[in-house]
């Protein structure tokens, strides 16, 4: 699998059945995360709330999916770091948008003009 990744030219070269592990491993992370509120009281059972959590848990993985393929990361470790991205969700996200802010020289959300946090 990462030899294609490594040297594809564009992530839409990546055959259907690695985006399909790496979806399935994101959305059972988020599941067990909303699984796991549910079960600690801090959540009750939503419809719109589980589908919500799903879409920022797929967007995670997927994310993480390319990190960890542009850094040539064993599939194993890959899958490993897809499945705890996408039960931490949009904290994983907001962990890399503090990277990349720092990394291109862009104000974090706590830097910004006017920012309450």
């Amino acid at each position: 699998m990462h030899d294609q990744v490594t040297e594809m030219k564009g992530v839409l070269e990546v055959e259907w059945i690695t985006y399909l592990w790496v979806s399935i491993l994101a959305l059972w992370g988020g599941c067990a995360n909303y699984v796991q509120k549910l079960r600690s009281g801090t959540s009750r059972f939503n419809l719109m709330e589980i589908f919500g959590e799903l879409i920022v848990s797929g967007f995670a993985g997927v994310l993480t999916f390319f990190v960890c393929a542009a850094t040539h990361t064993p599939e194993v470790v890959t899958a490993v770091c897809v499945g705890i991205s996408g039960h931490m969700g949009a904290r994983i996200i907001t962990t890399f948008e503090v990277f990349v802010s720092k990394k291109l020289g862009l104000p974090t959300k706590d830097q910004e003009p006017g920012s309450k946090d």
